[in-house]
């Protein structure tokens, strides 16, 4: 199995989105969904474990990789949970002005995808380095700094991601 095989099997057996459950999502259909999510985070981590492990995790956090926020549809989500009312896009809930390169893009497209990847990560080592720890580097990507209460939870998940 690549290293892209095994990112697609844990986006897939991570717990659908309610949305998604409640139309009813097939396997295959999520599947096909979050491929290129995949591939994309293998490539702008070049495969750094830890790396894919926490934007695994920080997507599932932030969107639970629903199928409204991956197409790019956040208007057409539940009310209070569309993308930070419009100011957020993608399954890390990037805002334009942490994120320019991929607003410069339609929501949902492969190019928006291609950037929001590349920033969430590089956010995430930019925290890492700051705080030094995983736990930091998810409270600086909050916005909120190292000593986010939130952040322990976040990197114990990462360890659990089997990677």
């Amino acid at each position: 199995m690549s290293l892209t095989e095994l990112i697609l099997a844990l986006l897939v057996a991570l717990p659908p989105h309610t949305t998604d459950r409640d139309r009813g999502e097939t396997i295959e259909a999520r599947t096909e969904r979050l491929a290129p999510f995949a591939s994309e985070m293998v490539e702008a981590t070049r495969g750094d474990r830890r790396m894919l492990a926490a934007l695994l995790v920080l997507g599932d956090e932030e969107s639970h990789w629903a199928g409204y926020v991956t197409d790019g549809r956040c208007h057409e989500g539940p009310l209070g949970q569309r993308c930070d009312a419009g100011l957020a896009r993608g399954p890390w809930q990037l805002h334009a002005q942490t994120c320019r390169r991929a607003w410069q893009h339609p929501a949902g497209s492969k190019e928006s995808l291609h950037e929001e990847v590349r920033c969430a990560a590089a956010l995430l080592r930019y925290g890492g380095r700051k705080c030094r720890s995983w736990s930091g580097a998810f409270g600086v990507y909050a916005g909120v700094g190292c000593g986010w209460r939130g952040g322990p939870r976040r990197a114990r998940r990462m360890g659990r991601m089997g990677l």
